[in-house]
């Protein structure tokens, strides 16, 4: 490797960079929001203005690669224990909003005509952590980065919905601490989002619901270990009716699908909570691992076309809305079957 091809990613990722520190500032100011939607923003801003070409590999590292290690580093904070011992008892409520959220997703789509990997992603998004969890897929669905913002774009704005709305139903519905918890931790999407709506209601909705958050994002290494088989499948496809140069670029995106980056993050959650990484220390990995989603968050929203917004048009954003509405009213007929409202 010549010091000019080592060097070339420097002005993409020292840009990331630099929106990534500037969203977390705004992310403290505004938790709600969170860093990483702060970073996805700033990032369409400012990838909206012409720049020289020698910002584009260090965007794309930025986007892919920086956000597989970012995903790994974040096991180091995700206690396996803790999340399975408290939330088995939320474990029917959360399947069944899974299967509200894809069978909503695959039916809406087809009505709506909605094409692409947004499809999926919304899908994700929506069943399991919102933004950390589209994150995590979209490499495993070779994803585009202009795929990968509209459908964090879309989650963003029903979390905003849940935690200006989630607090005045729960009490409406007369939901005790518990109910509200399991409800808010299911159907709300991103961490910063759950907090904001569990702290809204009381300590004890907000504890229930953190710990079912927890639970809920493993989720994303079966999802994604399958996504990632399919996507693997798909390409030793082509391959197999392939010659030359082509079946070899199709064998590279089979052996590129594999999901290093999920078996990264198993083998530090099990560190971590194992001790066999000190927690001080685990501590430290996890938040470069959050500080490392914000770089990668800046650097997709620097690769946004925003052509292809203009062409998605409303469908995408109703595909959202159906999914959330779906894992909402399946949260709380799933507790009400269960006599736990």
């Amino acid at each position: 490797m010549t010091v000019q091809r080592f060097l070339a990613p420097v002005p993409g990722l020292a840009l990331a960079g630099a929106l990534a520190t500037v969203a977390y500032v705004a992310g403290k100011a505004a938790p709600i929001i969170g860093g990483p939607v702060f970073a996805l923003a700033f990032g369409i801003l400012v990838g909206l203005a012409p720049r020289p070409a020698c910002f584009d590999s260090g965007q794309r590292l930025a986007s892919k690669k920086t956000l597989q290690v970012a995903v790994a580093l974040l096991g180091f904070g995700m206690d396996f224990g803790r999340a399975l011992s408290v939330g088995s008892s939320s474990i029917v409520v959360m399947l069944s909003t899974l299967l509200a959220s894809f069978a909503t997703a695959f039916l809406v789509s087809r009505a709506l005509r909605v094409r692409g990997k947004t499809v999926g992603l919304i899908a994700i998004g929506t069943a399991i952590c919102g933004a950390s969890a589209i994150a995590a897929a979209a490499p495993a669905m070779d994803a585009d980065d202009d795929e990968t913002a509209y459908a964090i774009s879309t989650i963003f704005a029903f979390n905003v919905a849940a935690v200006l709305i989630f607090p005045y139903l729960g009490r409406f519905l007369g939901l005790s601490p518990e109910g509200f918890g399991v409800w808010a931790g299911t159907a709300v999407n991103d961490t910063s989002s759950v907090v904001a709506v569990g702290m809204a209601f009381g300590p004890e909705a907000l504890e229930v619901a953190t710990v079912v958050k927890l639970t809920r994002t493993l989720f994303i290494v079966p999802i994604v270990l399958a996504l990632s088989a399919r996507t693997a499948r798909l390409a030793r496809r082509s391959s197999s009716a392939a010659t030359g140069p082509r079946a070899e670029s199709a064998l590279g995106r089979s052996a590129s699908a594999f999901p290093w980056f999920v078996i990264g993050f198993v083998v530090a959650s099990a560190l971590g909570t194992s001790g066999i990484v000190p927690a001080d220390a685990a501590s430290a990995l996890a938040s470069i691992g959050k500080a490392l989603v914000l770089v990668a968050m800046a650097g997709v929203g620097l690769g946004v076309k925003p052509a292809m917004f203009r062409a998605a048009g409303w469908r995408p954003l109703a595909l959202g809305l159906a999914c959330w509405a779906a894992v909402a009213a399946s949260s709380l007929a799933a507790q009400a079957a269960l006599g736990r409202w």
